[in-house]
C-alpha cells in the first residue's frame, strides 16, 4: 500500500473542494433542513419527499441508478406524534420542542393528573421502586430525574404516565418501533416548578406498522475497473415532527453529510475514478440503522467486490478536525488516511476510534466490507437531536478540506487485481 501511495500522491492536485462546492453544499443543507422536508422523518412524509429530491439532486448531476430505478425500498415499523402535544405542570403550559419532548413510543392521551415525584439519586432506579411498591399508581404520573433508560421502555411504575426531568432536550426515534402503554414525557429542568402537583398532557399518535420509505442509490462507472467498487454514503433521514407544529431541522446531523456525497458524486461524475462509485443516501438510521442494514443483507452491488465504503454523518464542524470510526481496528486503510491529510493538511487532526453500531458504516463492516465513519469534531457547533440544529448556524468548519481527504482517499485506494 505503501508504494501505491507514493506512486499515486505525485499525481494529484493538493487542493481541497472549491468555495463554489461548499456553497452547492451548503444550498442543499438548507432544502434538507427546510420545514418543507419536515424533518426528513415519517410523519407528513418528510422522508419521501426528500428521497424524491435526493433522486432529482443526483439525476442533475449526471448519475445513474443501479439497475432500474434510484430507489431501494423496504418497510419500517414507526410510531409518530401526531396533532398538537401539550404539556402543563400546576397548570402551567410548557412550550413543545424547547420545554418538553413526548417519547416516540407513546400512545395517546388526554387529561389531567395527579404527580408523584421521586427525588433520588439519578440512576438508582432500585430506590424508585422501593419507594412506589404496593402503591396504586394507575391514575398518577411518576416524575423524575432518573436517567435509566429502562424508564423509556417499561411501565415498571404501573403508573399512567412518567415525567422525565432534564437538562437536555434530546429527542430519539430509536425507541419508536412499538407503543407504549403509558407515555413518557421529558421536561427540561429549568421549565419545570419545583414541585409538581398535577399535570395536564394530551398526546396523539399513529402507528404504522409497515412504513415504507427508501434509500437512494446513484452510480459513476469506474473508467478501468468497471465490476469493483467504492461505496460512499450518508443517511439522510432525520427525527421528523413531533406533531403539527414541532419539527427538527438536523442540518448538522446528518443534511451535512448527505450534502457532502451529493457534491462528490457530481465531482466524480465529472472526473470519474478508475472503479465504479456508488453513492447511497440511507434512509432510517435514526431508527436503528435500518436502511443500511437492509443494504447490506440485500446489496446493490457484490460485498466481495466492494472495495471500501466511507461513510459520513455530522460533519458540520472540524474546529479540531474529525474522529474515524474502525480507525483503530483498519490500520492500513487509517495510515493512508492520515498520509495523505500530512500531505496536504487537509483537517487539522485525525483521531481514531474502534468500532462502534453508531452509523450506517457498522453493518457493512460486519458483512465483510472495510468502513470508516467519519464525524468532525469541535466545540463551534453542539446543537445535536434538537430545534436548534438549523441550516443556518451550520458553521462548515472543515467542510473543502474533508471534501479534498475524502476525494483523494477514494483514488489513492489500493485496487486488487
Amino acid at each position: 500500500m505503501k508504494h501505491l501511495l507514493f506512486f499515486f500522491a505525485a499525481l494529484l492536485v493538493s487542493t481541497a473542494a472549491s468555495p463554489q462546492s461548499e456553497a452547492y453544499a451548503r444550498d442543499i443543507i438548507t432544502v434538507l433542513a427546510s420545514e418543507k422536508y419536515e424533518g426528513r422523518g415519517y410523519y407528513k412524509n418528510g422522508a419521501r419527499k426528500s428521497a424524491k429530491y435526493l433522486r432529482k439532486t443526483f439525476k442533475n448531476s449526471g448519475l445513474k441508478p443501479v439497475g432500474g430505478d434510484f430507489f431501494q425500498p423496504f418497510n419500517i415499523a414507526i410510531n409518530c406524534i401526531t396533532g398538537k402535544p401539550e404539556l402543563a405542570l400546576n397548570g402551567r403550559p410548557l412550550v413543545p420542542g424547547t420545554e418538553f419532548l413526548v417519547s416516540r413510543n407513546s400512545p395517546t392521551i388526554k387529561g389531567t393528573f395527579k404527580v408523584k415525584t421521586l427525588n433520588t439519586a439519578p440512576a438508582d432506579l432500585d430506590s424508585l421502586l422501593a419507594v412506589t411498591e404496593g402503591q396504586d399508581l394507575s391514575e398518577t404520573f411518576i416524575a423524575t430525574a432518573n436517567t435509566n433508560r429502562v424508564l423509556m421502555e417499561e411501565n415498571v411504575f404501573d403508573a399512567a404516565g412518567v415525567i422525565l426531568l432534564t437538562k437536555q432536550l434530546w429527542w430519539h426515534v430509536s425507541n419508536g418501533h412499538q407503543v407504549m402503554d403509558i407515555p413518557v414525557i421529558k421536561a427540561g429542568i429549568t421549565a419545570a416548578p419545583e414541585e409538581i402537583h398535577t399535570v395536564t398532557v394530551a398526546v396523539r399518535n399513529k402507528y404504522h406498522e409497515a412504513y415504507t420509505t427508501e434509500n437512494v442509490a446513484a452510480m459513476v462507472r469506474g473508467t478501468r475497473y468497471p465490476e469493483k467498487y467504492i461505496l460512499l454514503t450518508a443517511h439522510y433521514d432525520h427525527l421528523g415532527r413531533m406533531g403539527k407544529e414541532v419539527y427538527f431541522p438536523g442540518a448538522h446531523d446528518n443534511a451535512s453529510g448527505t450534502a457532502m456525497i451529493a457534491d462528490l458524486a457530481r465531482y466524480f461524475a465529472q472526473n470519474p475514478a478508475p472503479v465504479s462509485l456508488l453513492f447511497i443516501a440511507f434512509s432510517a438510521e435514526e431508527t436503528g440503522l435500518e436502511g443500511s442494514k437492509y443494504y447490506a443483507q440485500n446489496p446493490l452491488v457484490p460485498l466481495d467486490s466492494t472495495l471500501f465504503s466511507l461513510n459520513l454523518d455530522i460533519i458540520g464542524s472540524g474546529s479540531t478536525g474529525i474522529t474515524v470510526v474502525n480507525g483503530s481496528v483498519l490500520p492500513e486503510y487509517f495510515s493512508l488516511l492520515t498520509a495523505i491529510n500530512e500531505k496536504n493538511t487537509y483537517v487539522k487532526n485525525i483521531g481514531k476510534r474502534g468500532e462502534a453500531a453508531n452509523s450506517d458504516h457498522y453493518f457493512l463492516y460486519k458483512n465483510g466490507v472495510p468502513a470508516f465513519f467519519i464525524y468532525t469534531t469541535g466545540e463551534e457547533y453542539t446543537e445535536y437531536h434538537n430545534v436548534n440544529d438549523r441550516a443556518e448556524g451550520l458553521p462548515l468548519t472543515a467542510y473543502n478540506g474533508l471534501f479534498g481527504l475524502v476525494r483523494d482517499f477514494v483514488l489513492l485506494l489500493p485496487i486488487p487485481r
